[in-house]
């Protein structure tokens, strides 16, 4: 696969699909990332009982309509970037349950370091946590449940080309 096209997938999605040229390091998340995350989704939780007490967060693609929403009702502006981030954890654990395969971990590059989703034991990993909140702040329109199929698409036609 060509590098250009890893550069579209990288800006499109804020998808990162690292090449093996690159020096790339997965750990499992330390427990101060996970600590991290853990507020993200009790920000959500809480987000979604007061703007919808019948919906819970589950971890499943269920949970895609509720982001939708959020989304849709404008209810986090584009300049709060953290609240954004954290759609993106909640996000990240649906697609876990939506895409067998997809795990949290470290990942530490030239980027720096970051938590993403994984797929399996090979070098795809997605940057969920910016998927959303760079196209909010971008003022894009953000279909949540066509990025999760765009995702589970590529794995299923194209993961088996990395290591």
């Amino acid at each position: 696969m060509n590098k250009y096209f890893l550069l579209l997938i990288y800006l499109l999605l804020g998808t990162s699909v690292m090449s093996e040229e690159r020096e790339v390091i997965f750990k499992e998340l330390p427990a101060e990332s996970k600590a991290q995350l853990d507020k993200q989704r009790a920000f959500v939780k809480s987000l979604v009982k007061r703007i919808n007490s019948k919906e819970l967060i589950a971890k499943t693609s269920s949970d895609f309509v509720i982001l939708q929403e959020i989304v849709n009702r404008g209810i986090i502006s584009k300049n709060e970037t953290w609240e954004l981030q954290a759609l993106g954890v909640v996000f990240g654990d649906a697609l876990i349950d939506y895409i067998p395969g997809l795990s949290w971990q470290q990942v530490t590059d030239e980027f720096g370091t970051d938590a993403v989703l994984r797929y399996k034991e090979t070098s795809v990993q997605f940057g969920v946590l910016t998927m959303i909140s760079k196209r909010v702040e971008d003022g894009e329109q953000v279909d949540v449940e066509h990025i999760a199929n765009w995702l589970q698409d590529f794995i299923k036609n194209k993961a088996h080309e990395y290591k």
